[in-house]
């Protein structure tokens, strides 16, 4: 078999990263810069070409940020590229082990790095690194590193777009090192990307991500506040629920301080209208049931609720929720912290979102206060009940349910092999 690359088929940053023989290779950048095609035809050629000097064979490993996006990015893809170019090959799905004459790759996710052991490998490629955070990143990159001594030639290489200074910038983006290979692109550098969803992409996320997803460059997303678009008289609204209006409440659930956030909509705006602390689940129950008789709820609730761990310890928190009666709006686990932090401030920022300050004392003082924590690059968290991250957690939760940032998906008109 003769496989064959044609550089009219690919943009430079693709190209520099498919060719490069360097110990470690990185491509960073933007949304829909062909990232995850490129990594495709990088295993590919790694796995034909960089041979174990032991046993004739390539041994590697490919690793995405979970067991679904391994086979949607990754697997699926890479074994209709095997079949195109007609090489044979083996798939062991429980193991997620792909075999051929030229060797083998064995699929892992960053979520348990600790199961990556053994092996000698040849090559190993992460795809998305940034996604699961600092500390996981920096542990999967070491995982791998470390076991690359099956060849020679032996090499390290991943995609992402940053994620603030995180794994990528630790690894990369301090000072490239001479065994490094570091590229950057844009999402614009994909000529065959529709203009419509370049536009998309400016309207969806708040201006302070724009250098990091669009523009690919390292950018401070933890410094100063966490919701730097919020302005006590800037988002000051009379509004207050009226008759006919549907309430979304977010919940967060805490021993002696359950937070209740109040919403209501107003045409494409959310407006912040009310709030209350109560100490167990069946206290903002009664509070709904007193304060709100006469109008349709829908909770937004901390999805932890369902877990059994009530604040009463005799129900779980959201079977109290719906036994009242109402509607729950939640899947089983909660969104990202940073997908509704992003959620909140394209809204802040577009100046779709608005509060009763004089109703919402609590959740003012929440969003002006809460801050980074530099140590772990997330919100800062505090352990007694009804502080202000459990504020702003109970206010984030209806908003990326209603107003998620739902990255746009592109085409593509160019032929890329």
């Amino acid at each position: 078999m003769k496989l064959e690359f044609h550089d009219s088929d690919f943009y430079p940053h693709q190209l520099k990263f498919l060719w490069s023989t360097a110990e470690e290779t990185a491509l960073i950048s933007g949304y829909g810069a062909g990232k995850t095609h490129i990594f495709c035809r990088k295993v590919l050629l790694e796995h034909l070409t960089n041979k174990s000097h032991v046993t004739g064979k390539s041994a590697g490993w490919v690793i995405e940020p979970t067991y679904s996006l391994l086979d949607e990015l990754f697997l699926e893809p890479f074994i209709e590229l095997l079949d195109k170019i007609q090489l044979k090959h083996k798939y062991n799905a429980q193991k997620r082990v792909i075999t051929t004459n030229a060797g083998r790759i064995r699929g892992y996710t960053m979520m348990h790095p600790k199961r990556m052991i053994g092996s000698n490998l040849t090559f190993c490629g992460v795809d998305e690194l940034d996604t699961t955070g600092l500390t996981n990143g920096i542990e999967v990159y070491r995982k791998c590193t470390g076991r690359l001594r099956g060849s020679k030639t032996a090499r390290f290489f991943a995609t992402t777009t940053p994620e603030g200074f995180a794994a990528a910038y630790d690894i990369f983006g301090k000072k490239e090192q001479g065994h490094q290979c570091v590229i950057h692109a844009k999402t614009t550098d994909n000529e065959s990307l529709d203009q419509a969803y370049i536009d998309k992409l400016y309207r969806t996320y708040p201006s302070n991500l724009v250098d990091a997803y669009i523009n690919g460059k390292f950018v401070n997303m933890t410094s100063g506040s966490v919701f730097l678009y919020f302005d006590r008289e800037r988002h000051h609204v009379d509004s207050k629920p009226e008759k006919g209006d549907i309430l979304h409440i977010g919940q967060d659930f805490n021993v002696g301080g359950c937070i209740s956030s109040v919403y209501v909509q107003r045409h494409d705006s959310m407006h912040l209208v009310d709030e209350w602390s109560n100490p167990d689940t069946e206290q903002v129950v009664t509070c709904i049931k007193d304060r709100y008789p006469d109008h349709g709820v829908i909770f937004y609730p901390d999805a932890t609720g369902t877990h059994g761990t009530s604040t009463n310890a005799s129900k779980s928190d959201i079977g109290i929720i719906t036994g009242a009666g109402f509607r729950i709006d939640a899947d089983g686990t909660n969104a990202l912290i940073k997908d509704r932090v992003n959620a909140t401030n394209r809204m802040m920022e577009a100046n779709r979102w608005g509060i009763n300050t004089n109703r919402c004392p609590g959740h003012t003082t929440a969003f002006e206060q809460h801050a980074w924590d530099q140590r772990t690059g997330k919100p800062q968290k505090f352990a007694e009940a009804g502080s202000i991250d459990d504020y702003t957690d109970a206010a984030t939760y209806p908003v990326v349910r209603l107003h998620p940032i739902n990255r746009p998906n592109h085409t593509t008109t160019r032929r890329l092999f």
